[in-house]
């Protein structure tokens, strides 16, 4: 079992530190962290929602994971200069207070992808987990080639994590973004959709329009890539709220729990 405690960030440049979004890179390594181990069939990740509740905190590690019920806890360190990032990660024992693994990564913004799937290996074998070849597969598994519309994405769901309608309207522009850099990009459609689901469900935007246009975007996710999981998740969430379809509501999240 495994806490991987929200990434945390800084810069000596004083216009990075003053750009309010700059985080996305530090939450985003850590929610996609979270994501890929979480597929992994023997072991148990903690939930992003119950993490995110220790970011820009001062507390023990040992004692979030005590708190979590945990065996490990891995925390990172983003340092961002330029286009150049410095990446330090730790993995701890919880119950033997000592280092399992730390490893420190050089890499380029575009590089994000790639870095967070090594770190993701690497853990995996700290672990020491048997990895089924389904398990080998999701770890390296990628869903766009195109770095830029990666990082959109990623500041997408920075956006959408704020849950605000200024935010969401942020993360719209960012998904759209990595859309035109790789039109097949399905995760972005997802994004797109979740984004009008929510500006509807919160009032902001009417909602036959809101769920029409939330429709359209996860069609094109399940198109382009039917095994997301993220897009039957999606659909679910269309079909009971707006469809009133219980049984294909319940289908689709079947279908994303089993992905």
């Amino acid at each position: 079992s495994l806490a991987i405690l929200p990434f945390t960030y800084a810069s000596s440049d004083p216009q990075l530190m003053a750009n309010p979004d700059r985080e996305y890179i530090s939450d985003g390594m850590t929610e996609s962290i979270i994501n890929n181990l979480s597929q992994l069939t023997n072991l148990k990740v903690i939930a992003r929602s119950s993490v995110f509740r220790f970011k820009n905190k001062d507390l023990d590690v040992q004692a979030i994971g005590r708190e979590l019920n945990v065996g490990a806890v891995l925390v990172g360190q983003i340092k961002q200069e330029g286009d150049e990032l410095r990446i330090a990660i730790e993995l701890m024992d919880v119950n033997g207070n000592r280092s399992i693994w730390g490893d420190t990564y050089q890499r380029k913004t575009g590089d994000i992808q790639a870095v967070q799937k090594e770190i993701a290996r690497r853990v995996s074998e700290k672990l020491r987990l048997k990895l089924t070849g389904a398990d080998q597969t999701q770890l390296t598994k990628t869903y766009t080639d195109n770095g830029e519309a990666y990082q959109d994405y990623l500041k997408g769901r920075y956006h959408w994590n704020k849950r605000t309608d200024e935010g969401f309207k942020k993360a719209i522009v960012f998904f759209q973004n990595a859309i035109e850099k790789d039109p097949n990009y399905a995760l972005a459609y997802t994004g797109l959709a979740d984004c009008y689901t929510l500006r509807s469900d919160y009032g902001f935007l009417a909602s036959q329009e809101g769920y029409a246009l939330a429709k359209g975007a996860v069609n094109l996710a399940l198109k382009y890539d039917d095994s997301l999981a993220e897009a039957h998740t999606s659909l679910a969430s269309i079909k009971a709220v707006t469809d009133w379809d219980w049984q294909g509501a319940e289908n689709e999240y079947r279908r994303a729990i089993e992905l």
